[in-house]
C-alpha cells in the first residue's frame, strides 16, 4: 500500500487479492514449537525470524492451501507441512 500526492492509498494487485482470500480451516500437528518462541539461527546466525511448522496435513488441507497458492512440502517424518515465519 502506498499514499498518493492526493491522499488516497493505493493497493497493489497482490495486496488486493490477499484482502480477497477466504480463510480455510486446517488440521495437522505442529512440529519444531521451540523456534516459535526465538528465531532458528541454526543455519543462518543473522535469521531474526520466527517459524511454526504445521505437519501432517491431509489430501484435502494440501489441496486448500495450494489453491491458495501456498507452497506445500513433504517429509517422511512430518508428511505433508508448511512453514510459516515472521
Amino acid at each position: 500500500m502506498t499514499a498518493r500526492k492526493d491522499g488516497h492509498l493505493h493497493y497493489s494487485r497482490k495486496e488486493t487479492e490477499m484482502t480477497n482470500l477466504k480463510p480455510v480451516k486446517i488440521e495437522g500437528q505442529l512440529f519444531w514449537s521451540k523456534w516459535m518462541k526465538e528465531p532458528n539461527k541454526k543455519f543462518d546466525e543473522a535469521n531474526e525470524k520466527f517459524e511454526c511448522t504445521i505437519g501432517m496435513l491431509s489430501n484435502d488441507d494440501v489441496a486448500k492451501l495450494t489453491e491458495l497458492g501456498i507452497k506445500v512440502k513433504h517429509k517422511e517424518l512430518m508428511g505433508h507441512y508448511i512453514v510459516g515465519k515472521s
